[in-house]
């Protein structure tokens, strides 16, 4: 058996490059829902290096929809994650500011199994707030 920190970084999964555009949501200190776009820069199964021109403290939690079939051919163990569908619920791990106003920031994907009962009630309420934004404008005439 092979130790999964084998990679030449010493951790558990290889990161793959992958640029692509994602949205994530956040709530903001007084529980407003903030969307910003990311540019990816690469993964590994358990979490997301990306940039972004939106300074995100360390501990900052949010969701992103991630549907690529990358993290399955990474071997991603995703029974551990605390996700729903396509939706990861992540927590940013450190922020550089790598230009003014240009900040690029290291996340990981948080385990089922370090999840507090406030991560569960974050993840709801995001995933309900994609999903209504997501939802065609009705409007009732009589």
């Amino acid at each position: 058996m092979t130790d999964k920190k084998d990679n030449k970084d010493n951790r558990r999964y290889p990161r793959i490059d992958h640029i692509t555009s994602r949205q994530i949501t956040r709530l903001d200190e007084s529980q407003t829902p903030q969307r910003n776009y990311i540019l990816t820069q690469n993964m590994s199964a358990c979490g997301i290096k990306f940039t972004t021109n939106e300074k995100l403290e360390p501990a900052t939690h949010f969701l992103i929809y991630l549907n690529d079939q990358m993290l399955q051919s990474m071997n991603n163990d995703s029974q551990n994650w605390f996700k729903l569908g396509d939706y990861y619920l992540s927590k940013v791990i450190w922020t550089q500011e790598i230009r003014p106003g240009f900040y690029e920031v290291g996340a990981g994907f948080l385990e089922k199994n370090s999840c507090s009962e406030g991560d569960i009630d974050t993840f709801t309420e995001l995933v309900n707030l994609d999903m209504l934004q997501s939802l065609p404008d009705v409007r009732y005439s009589h």
